[in-house]
């Protein structure tokens, strides 16, 4: 199945501190780490960086925006030299509807996410 969602996507390349992701930008989709490392943070009406979580080689993120269909709730800086597929929301949605068992591995995803948010 992994095979199938980068698939639906399409690879960039980011440079070190590049910004991949911008907060309160329209979502361009799910995002997959290929190589390198990307932070994903939140920024303040102060100005305060919160750095929500670090994703690697394998780790996907931005899943909110795609379902909820609203912006994207964090900013994505590369860290270092990344590869990211991006595998925009109607893709994803498709690939949702077509296999039930895809459809329990997101959901168990953002469970997980949100457990240890709590």
């Amino acid at each position: 199945m992994r095979d199938r969602v980068l698939a639906a996507g399409v690879a960039r390349r980011y440079d070190s501190g590049a910004i991949v992701i911008a907060q309160g930008e329209p979502a361009a989709g799910l995002l997959i780490v290929r190589t390198g490392l990307l932070k994903v943070a939140k920024v303040s009406s102060e100005g305060r960086e919160q750095v929500l979580r670090y994703v690697g080689p394998g780790d996907s993120f931005n899943e909110v925006p795609v379902f909820d269909g609203g912006p994207n709730a964090a900013s994505a800086t590369a860290v270092e030299p990344s590869e990211v597929t991006i595998v925009p929301r109607a893709a994803l949605l498709a690939l949702v509807e077509s296999s039930p068992a895809f459809a329990d591995a997101i959901i168990q995803s953002l469970a997980a996410r949100l457990r240890h948010l709590t």
